[in-house]
C-alpha cells in the first residue's frame, strides 16, 4: 500500500516535470509570434500542457483500475503485479528478484517461482531452488526432479520462460487489446481537452454591432 503511493506520487511528480518543460517550450515558441493576442497565447502555451498532460495520466489511471476489475489482472500501480492462471490461481510478482508466487484465494501454494511454461490447461513450474510442479486448474503436484516434467512432455524441451516475462506475455494476452483501446480514449480525450482550451482562451473576441 505504502509502495503504491509512493509510486502515485512520483508518477504525479514526473507528470508535473514533463508538463513544466513542455510549458516552458511552449512559451519560448510563442516569444518569436507577433500577435496583437500574445497575452492569450502565453496562457495558451503554459496552462495547456499541464492540463492536458493531467488530464491523460488520471484518464489512464481511471481506465487501468476499470481494466483490472474487468480482466482480474494488477492495474500496473504499485511494486508488485499479477495475472489470473489456470482455476482460482494467479501469479503474483514484485520487482524484487526472485520473488514471485502462485496465490489460491488468500494462500500462497509455491513461493520463489523462477520458471514456467504453459502447455495446454496445464501450467508447469520450476523454482529457484529447481524444485518442479504441475499445476491444473487448483490441483498443484510436485515433481522430484526437472526430469518428471520432462516426462510429461513427452521428452520434449520444455521452452521456460522467466517469471516475470511470462507475467507479462499472459497480461497482454488477456487485457492487451483493452490497454490499446484505453491508450487511444485517453489520447482522444486529452486532445479534446486542448482543443476546448483552444476555443476558450484563443476565442475570437466578437465586436459588437
Amino acid at each position: 500500500m505504502i509502495l503504491g503511493i509512493v509510486q502515485l506520487l512520483s508518477e504525479l511528480v514526473l507528470v508535473l516535470v514533463v508538463s513544466l518543460v513542455m510549458a516552458l517550450v511552449g512559451l519560448f515558441v510563442v516569444s518569436f509570434i507577433k500577435s496583437p493576442r500574445k497575452g492569450r497565447l502565453y496562457l495558451f502555451a503554459f496552462f495547456t500542457p499541464f492540463i492536458a498532460c493531467y488530464t491523460f495520466y488520471f484518464c489512464l489511471l481511471g481506465t487501468s483500475f476499470y481494466i483490472s476489475q474487468k480482466y482480474n489482472v494488477d492495474s500496473g500501480l504499485g511494486a508488485s503485479w499479477y495475472v489470473r492462471l489456470t482455476g482460482n490461481s494467479r501469479l503474483e510478482i514484485s520487482d524484487i528478484p526472485q520473488n514471485a508466487w502462485i496465490v489460491q484465494g488468500d494462500d500462497s501454494v509455491v513461493t520463489s517461482v523462477a520458471k514456467l511454461y504453459p502447455n495446454d490447461h496445464v501450467l508447469w513450474g520450476k523454482t529457484f531452488d529447481s524444485s518442479c510442479f504441475v499445476l491444473s486448474n487448483d490441483t498443484l503436484i510436485y515433481e522430484r526432479a526437472s526430469i518428471l516434467v520432462a516426462q510429461r512432455n513427452q521428452g520434449q524441451a520444455i521452452a521456460w520462460q522467466d517469471a516475470d516475462a511470462f507475467c507479462r506475455e499472459r497480461r497482454a494476452a488477456i487485457a492487451g487489446k483493452a490497454d490499446t483501446l484505453a491508450l487511444m480514449a485517453c489520447i482522444a480525450v486529452s486532445l479534446m481537452v486542448v482543443w476546448l482550451m483552444k476555443r476558450i482562451v484563443l476565442a475570437k473576441n466578437r465586436t459588437k454591432a
